[in-house]
């Protein structure tokens, strides 16, 4: 939007100024700044900051709020003192499937792109209860180097994302598990993307009523040069409140339609922090294949189909 567009909603009841310049941390940018009240005013929301780039703004700070106001002022010239923030994730960039050992797998999509590198007018930006304060631009360059890609990480396993399977991030193709021969997974069509997931449509059949009544899960195992260098992520979704609660499709028949899905980033990529994934997949050209689990336990069927070929170009997409 045009920077007219939100300086046109800025508010009177106090004056917001910088107080010092903007420093980089681990999680992003932080801006010293102070208010001045003019009259009472309620600040619902700590500062935040705002991203300019040619009179327009390109990427606003996700502000929290949790119900109750930040801070009160008095009228006639009472200040507060506080940092307005901003992190390195491009809040008006991409969002993609974050997962994350300590939570569900398959929530709501999340920002991964990292803000673009260059020059940037930052203004601090503070709501009211009747508009927003808005401080004087600070001109401020930055790098994409606070969050660079890894390839993989060797030997890395996160047991849901691999669904309990003994595989890992880096082994050969050769030591993945053996498909269990009562099963059959056939690719129906070649994959296809939509933010933020690829899929891969299979046919998994069964003979003499094994897995008769468990539930289906099938992930990409993502392939380059005989190494599993991605480990997949869950369905995207369920046809079902039944589905849902069993935990996926399930076998009935003899045979299902399903798909298998890797996200648009890497699962073998953990972030320093070893809990969370943001990176996307690089760019190049991948074997993918389906891994299709029968139930769910320690000791259940697994099965593999063949191998399909997809390149993968810019942010983990074709």
């Amino acid at each position: 939007m045009p920077a007219a567009e939100l300086t046109a909603q800025a508010s009177d009841e106090a004056v917001l100024t910088v107080t010092g310049t903007a420093t980089e941390t681990a999680d992003g940018w932080t801006l010293p700044v102070a208010i001045v009240s003019q009259d009472a005013v309620d600040l619902g929301r700590e500062p935040r900051l705002a991203w300019f780039q040619d009179g327009r703004l390109v990427d606003l700070t996700t502000m929290d709020h949790d119900g109750d106001p930040y801070a009160s002022l008095a009228g006639g010239g009472q200040t507060l003192s506080a940092e307005a923030t901003g992190d390195h994730l491009w809040g008006c960039g991409d969002l993609a499937d974050v997962f994350d050992n300590d939570a569900a797998i398959g929530s709501a999509p999340e920002r991964v792109a990292v803000r673009p590198a260059g020059t940037y007018d930052v203004v601090a930006v503070l709501p009211t209860g009747q508009g927003v304060l808005l401080s004087e631009p600070v001109p401020l360059t930055t790098t994409v180097s606070a969050v660079a890609p890894a390839s993989f990480r060797e030997g890395f396993a996160d047991d849901r994302l691999a669904f309990g399977a003994d595989v890992t991030c880096g082994m050969p193709v050769t030591d993945l598990p053996e498909s269990d021969a009562r099963f059959t997974v056939d690719v129906v069509v070649s994959p296809s993307f939509e933010m933020p997931h690829w899929e891969l449509p299979i046919h998994v059949a069964s003979s003499g009523g094994a897995g008769e009544g468990e539930p289906v899960s099938a992930v990409l195992l993502w392939v380059q040069d005989g190494v599993v260098i991605d480990l997949g992520t869950q369905d995207t979704g369920y046809a079902s409140a039944n589905e849902y609660a069993a935990g996926g499709p399930v076998l009935s028949g003899g045979s299902l339609e399903d798909n298998a899905v890797g996200s648009a980033v890497s699962t073998c990529v953990p972030n320093a922090d070893g809990t969370t994934f943001r990176s996307y997949r690089p760019a190049g050209d991948y074997e993918v294949i389906p891994l299709v689990r029968i139930g769910y336990g320690d000791e259940v069927p697994l099965v593999l189909g063949d191998p399909v070929q997809v390149t993968v170009g810019e942010r983990g997409r074709p």
